[in-house]
């Protein structure tokens, strides 16, 4: 009932374009989710109606065994991609994408279709026009000028697939292209926020950065909390720079808090997340 009245909301106030309850995975419209949910809910609906008549085939035992196994193996995924990473990558943060592609527009996007639209003071009320459908009697002077605005016809998809993505230095200059254009190979540490509970990562990721130093190899954080990454590494005897950059960005880009990218010239050679930086190689 929630979801289907939620959806429902979506499509007619217009304002969620997409559901996103799936993720990148498996994109759906704000129309084609309400037709799942309202499906959903007329099948659950004659369910319970009929609920006195459904018998399971598959024993009390075996039943709750099978729910059991179903309800671990969900927790379990989802305790190993906030370690590691998703299982199946449907984000543009793939590995072997350039980010500064992905940034630009695609060039077969296709554009808003706009028209421009007047609104003129006729007979105390207020009529909407374009340039092709003036009134006959337009130069009649009880027209009056109110406002003219561009209108919508056709939504077009000239949006990139990566949006806001911002490098911020400690400086306060923005270093986006800098890091992204970077001759050779860049290592970008990117947390959301102040990783929480077992830090044991920063052993493994301290044995990275040496490894990185050894092999002149810039390193790099990136947080939407950055002055307190900074001291948390610091702490940590972990000294680079600690960027600032946007948190949906970083949560998009970071499945894991943290995640390790390696990078070069704005390509996704690889990418670690907490429990995998132990992994980590540059080859």
């Amino acid at each position: 009932i929630f979801f289907t009245f939620l959806t429902g909301y979506a499509v007619l106030s217009g304002k969620i374009k997409e559901c996103g309850c799936f993720g990148d995975c498996i994109k759906l419209t704000a129309d084609q989710s309400f037709m799942k949910d309202l499906v959903l809910f007329i099948m659950i609906g004659f369910m319970l109606l009929k609920k006195d008549q459904v018998k399971s085939i598959l024993g009390h035992i075996v039943s709750i065994v099978m729910l059991s196994s179903v309800t671990l193996a969900a927790v379990a995924v989802q305790v190993y991609v906030l370690a590691n990473l998703p299982i199946v990558d449907c984000l543009p943060y793939k590995k072997g994408v350039s980010i500064t592609e992905k940034m630009k527009i695609p060039s077969d996007a296709i554009q808003d279709s706009t028209v421009i639209t007047f609104v003129y003071a006729h007979d105390g009320k207020e009529i909407e026009f374009d340039t092709d459908h003036f009134p006959e009697d337009f130069n009649d002077s009880t027209y009056s000028f109110v406002k003219r605005y561009d209108k919508l016809i056709r939504k077009g998809n000239a949006q990139p697939e990566i949006k806001d993505f911002v490098i911020i230095a400690p400086s306060g200059a923005d270093t986006t292209m800098d890091i992204l254009s970077q001759q050779g190979k860049i290592l970008v540490l990117f947390a959301k926020t102040l990783p929480n509970g077992n830090a044991g990562w920063i052993t493994d990721f301290t044995r990275v950065l040496e490894d990185a130093n050894k092999r002149n190899i810039p390193v790099i954080a990136v947080s939407s909390d950055a002055t307190n990454m900074a001291t948390f590494l610091t702490a940590a005897q972990i000294h680079i720079p600690v960027c600032k950059g946007d948190l949906v960005a970083i949560k998009t880009a970071a499945r894991s808090n943290p995640t390790l990218y390696l990078l070069e010239q704005g390509v996704i050679l690889n990418k670690w997340g907490r429990a995998a930086i132990c992994d980590f190689s540059f080859d």
